[in-house]
């Protein structure tokens, strides 16, 4: 897979009897990605697809693709995964980055420049994220507030993030 696709949803179920199917987005910016006649890729680049049509559904998109009018296609496309080029028309608000980039950057401490360890995941809540850290020394999940007071510096380009821990946090 292309480093410039990102996951942007993955094919839940079958919805109706004429293509429509339900999808869970994965991106914080789903009208945008899964608007009408939006470039998209099913599972790989090597397949583009055409979105004709989208909808809300509580917490997913129901979705009508060119070529898909059936239920049972619908069916068959359950478990696919939807991919979008990584800079298609969207820019990030000033230090926010995407999930892609920040996984594998090497954490140190601001004050030290000690290396802590890896972010291996970020996970997602609405009060702020928070980094999931492979600590270097002992291999265990260091879990890292997202937040100004703990995050001094990313640097995607060098692929590193500065943090001062709050009191505790690398006990």
């Amino acid at each position: 897979m292309s480093d410039r696709l990102v996951l942007v949803g993955n094919v839940v179920s079958a919805h109706g009897l004429h293509g429509e199917f339900k999808v869970y987005p994965t991106t914080d910016f789903p009208e945008e990605r899964f608007a009408p006649g939006a470039d998209i890729y099913l599972n790989d680049e090597s397949n583009p697809v055409t979105i004709t049509r989208h909808r809300r559904q509580m917490k997913f998109l129901l979705i009508t693709l060119k070529g898909v009018n059936t239920r049972e296609k619908a069916q068959s496309l359950k478990g696919s995964q939807f991919f979008a080029e990584r800079e298609e028309g969207l820019s990030l608000p000033e230090q926010t980055y995407w999930v892609d980039d920040l996984v594998g950057c090497s954490v140190t401490h601001a004050d030290t420049n000690e290396v802590i360890g890896t972010i291996a995941e970020v996970l997602e809540y609405p009060a702020n994220d928070v980094y999931v850290v492979r600590a270097d020394s002992d291999g265990r999940s260091i879990l890292v507030p997202a937040i100004h007071e703990v995050v001094v510096e990313v640097d995607i380009a060098s692929r590193v993030v500065h943090i001062r821990p709050l009191d505790g946090l690398l006990d």
